[in-house]
């Protein structure tokens, strides 16, 4: 029976195994340490490949805040 909210088209229809992580986009940039320690009031459930690409564009978003590191002088 197909699924109606489409994730068939993106897992290819069969079973998908979740992970806990941060249900916050922007708390999957923190370090692995600290997802584990947030409650679980503040946890989803997220299949891998999503996990992955969400956990990388909150990466990247993390890095574009941090201002750019100051060249070191030659001289």
């Amino acid at each position: 029976m197909p699924r109606e909210d489409g994730s068939h088209r993106t897992h290819g229809g069969g079973r998908v195994r979740l992970l806990a992580a941060p249900a916050d986009p922007a708390d999957l940039a923190l370090p692995d340490h600290r997802a584990a320690a947030l409650p679980a009031a503040r946890l989803a459930a997220w299949c891998p490949t999503c996990h992955h690409a969400a956990r990388t564009a909150a990466r990247k978003s993390a890095a574009a805040a941090q201002p750019p590191a100051e060249p070191a002088a030659l001289f």
